[in-house]
């Protein structure tokens, strides 16, 4: 059986946005009869939902680890939104994946001439990009000189399964409503990085249905 090793960052930012990313790849690769197992190495302070603050510890999020194996005898190591970086040391066989889950955000920085970006992205074999038209002459964010591949978030169908919500419900999503500091500029125009501008065009819906 092939092992997979999927990387992310399930553990610093324990969240449902994020655990559903890594979930949906671990367990749709899982029922297509790969042996796959998740890693985190991230080397960064972890977040506490408790604290709702970075904390030095990650002792409430994580409980053991036995990193170096899995990345030694993995056939194939998806790297999720290139969180983390194995050790070329630790790494012998394996295909290392980049997954762009955020379409621009390095696509820009490619294009911008960031030395760390490009070096980092280098040192995959393999890019894939949920950005179906990245690179594209339709498109405004440019590849970058990376080949993308293109490719679709995992979806387990029956992960969904859920009872009818009450009529008078909240509205809910797995999602963060704003977030501050990742801005991209491209040819003078900003786009935000945060949700919360199309959120509030449709906030005031449930309401009137």
């Amino acid at each position: 059986m092939k092992r997979i090793v999927v990387l992310g960052l399930m553990g610093q930012y324990p969240l449902g946005g994020m655990a559903w990313q890594v979930l949906h790849h671990l367990l749709g690769l899982r029922r297509l009869g790969y042996e796959c197992y998740y890693v985190e190495n991230s080397g960064a302070p972890p977040y506490s939902p408790r604290c709702e603050s970075i904390v030095e510890s990650a002792s409430e999020n994580i409980r053991k680890a036995a990193v170096q194996e899995l990345i030694e005898h993995a056939d194939v190591i998806l790297n999720q939104c290139g969180t983390t970086l194995p050790d070329p040391d630790q790494r012998r066989k394996g295909c290392l994946v980049y997954i762009d889950t955020d379409p621009g955000f390095e696509q820009i920085h490619l294009a911008q001439g960031n030395r760390a970006t490009r070096a980092h992205l280098g040192s995959h074999d393999v890019h894939f990009t949920y950005g179906w038209n990245v690179g594209e002459t339709s498109s405004r964010i440019p590849s970058g000189g990376i080949s993308w591949r293109k490719t679709h978030p995992p979806v387990v169908a029956d992960l969904w399964d859920a009872p009818p919500g009450r009529v008078d419900g909240p509205w809910r999503t797995i999602a963060t409503h704003r977030n501050k500091g990742k801005d991209l500029v491209i040819d003078a125009e900003t786009y935000l990085w945060s949700k919360h501008p199309n959120f509030d065009q449709v906030a005031d819906l449930p309401a009137r249905t």
